[in-house]
């Protein structure tokens, strides 16, 4: 086994011992897998971000902004204002009436 194979294969185990664990979010442990294979010279710089520049992805992140930019900033929720005044209670059942 040549020392590239074992190095890739250390590095999936980390990444899969991280994505099991859950504690750090699967974006940030995929692309730190990509800059760890980039920096230790597994995969050419050219390659590994050259799927970020199809229209594909671009379009992807175009709407992802669109729908998650706005649910952050609260614009769809509505706004309800409270009651000026609350309801009075419901007369109880067990109160004498005087006659």
């Amino acid at each position: 086994m040549t020392p590239q194979i074992l190095l890739l294969l250390c590095l999936l185990a980390v990444a899969l011992a991280l994505f099991w664990s859950e504690r750090i979010s699967a974006e940030v442990i995929g692309l730190g897998l990509l800059l760890a294979l980039v920096f230790t010279g597994l995969l050419p710089a050219d390659q590994a971000f050259a799927g970020f520049g199809s229209d594909t992805v671009i379009m992807i992140l175009g709407l992802l902004t669109l729908f998650i930019l706005p649910t952050l900033y609260k614009v769809f929720e509505r706004r309800s204002k409270p009651a000026p005044h609350p309801l009075p209670d419901p007369p109880s059942t067990t109160e004498v009436y005087p006659a």
